[in-house]
């Protein structure tokens, strides 16, 4: 079962992926690590970013900086929609190629926060939306990243709405509360989609920790 995972800027989709990965032994892929290696130098992600973004400037180890790059492209569509058609096909060839290559897991999971926008959907069995109400994913991002509340709110409303989210996708996880009740969603949906798809208890494991 392939399962896909998004959701908005702080809404806390590392603790669930990191939940999937302790309890049920799932594959995780993440979307934005992989655009990382991939724009690595020596990369033909990194050669054509450099052929698009001149200006950038180069560190000691020939990498390009990040920083830079993601504030010329923040406010500007054009520039962004450059990027995106550069990283983006080269991420999804390289997880449908890791799909592939993994068949014997019984759950891999794609993180991304663009799955519902670059068409995952025809990848994955299902796609969760990760819900978090806007204030503590505001008191989140200060917490663990330092944005200033109107930082915050910038970088939300470049992404989905809730109501895109929602309607994109297969199910919600709320994670607005505490670990515990995100977990104990987690769990109950993920028997109900495990039972839909195959007939059986997804918690059911065999003596290598993955799924029956």
């Amino acid at each position: 079962m392939v399962l896909g995972i998004t959701g908005g800027v702080g809404s806390g989709k590392s603790t669930v992926l990191q939940y999937l990965k302790d309890k049920y032994n799932a594959l995780i892929i993440e979307a934005d690590k992989v655009a990382f290696d991939l724009s690595l130098p020596g990369t033909p992600g990194y050669d054509a970013i450099l052929k698009n973004f001149p200006e950038l400037n180069l560190l000691p180890d020939k990498s390009f900086d990040r920083r830079q790059l993601s504030s010329i492209v923040f406010n500007d569509d054009t520039k962004l929609n450059i990027l995106n058609s550069i990283i983006h096909p080269l991420v999804k060839e390289f997880i449908v190629k890791t799909i592939d290559e993994n068949k014997d897991n019984n759950l891999i999971v794609i993180e991304a926060a663009l799955l519902i926008e670059d068409g995952y959907n025809e990848i994955c069995d299902e796609i969760w939306y990760v819900y978090c109400k806007l204030e503590t994913r505001i008191k989140r991002l200060y917490e663990s990243r330092n944005y200033s509340r109107q930082k915050s709110l910038e970088i939300i409303s470049n992404q989905l709405s809730e109501e895109e989210y929602r309607n994109n996708t297969d199910h919600t996880i709320d994670n607005s509360s505490n670990d515990k009740n995100t977990f104990d969603s987690i769990d109950i949906l993920l028997a109900e989609v495990r039972a839909h798809y195959f007939g059986k208890d997804i918690t059911e494991l065999n003596e290598n920790g993955k799924f029956i």
